[in-house]
C-alpha cells in the first residue's frame, strides 16, 4: 500500500511539472491555421492544472485494482498491465489529436466572409481526459486478459 502511495504522489508531482509541456506539445500537434483559440474561463477557475496530475497519480492505483481482481504476479505481467494502461492513454489521446485534426480540417472548408474568423474555446480540447479515458479502457482490458478464465467473468 504504502509503495503505491509513494508511486502515485510521485506521478503526481511529475504531472504537475510536464502539465503546461503536454498541453504545448498536444497543441503542436494540431492543424489549426485558420482557427483563432479563445480562453473563455476567467484567471482561476480552470481545473485543468489539476487534471493531468491526477489522472497520472491514478496509474497505480489501476494497476493495484487490476492485480486485486485477477491476482497476477507483479513483476512480469504487472509491468505489462502498466504498459497496457500507459498506452491506451496515449493511444487514446492520439486519437483525439486526430479527431480534431478531422474536425478542424472540416471547419476550414466552410467559406467565412472577409474579417471573420473561427473562433473556438480553447477548453474544447481536453487532452487530459482522453488520455485518463484510456487508462480506463487499459485496466479493464488488463482485467480481461489476466482474469482467471475458470471462473465466471460476472461472478
Amino acid at each position: 500500500m504504502l509503495k503505491y502511495i509513494v508511486i502515485s504522489v510521485t506521478l503526481i508531482v511529475i504531472g504537475f511539472f510536464i502539465n503546461h509541456e503536454f498541453f504545448e506539445f498536444s497543441f503542436s500537434l494540431l492543424h489549426t491555421e485558420g482557427i483563432t483559440f479563445v480562453n473563455r474561463i476567467n484567471a482561476g477557475q480552470s481545473n485543468s492544472s489539476w487534471l493531468l496530475p491526477i489522472f497520472l497519480g491514478t496509474i497505480p492505483w489501476f494497476c493495484a485494482l487490476v492485480k486485486k481482481i485477477t491476482d497476477i504476479e507483479f513483476f512480469y505481467k504487472g509491468l505489462l498491465t502498466a504498459s497496457i494502461i500507459v498506452g491506451l492513454g496515449i493511444l487514446f489521446w492520439r486519437l483525439r489529436i486526430f479527431g480534431l485534426n478531422a474536425q478542424f480540417d472540416e471547419l476550414l472548408n466552410y467559406n467565412l466572409p472577409k474579417g471573420l474568423n473561427q473562433q473556438l474555446d480553447i477548453s474544447i480540447l481536453k487532452f487530459e481526459v482522453y488520455l485518463f479515458m484510456g487508462f480506463i479502457v487499459g485496466m479493464l482490458i488488463s482485467i480481461l486478459i489476466f482474469r482467471d478464465r475458470t471462473k465466471s467473468l460476472l461472478n
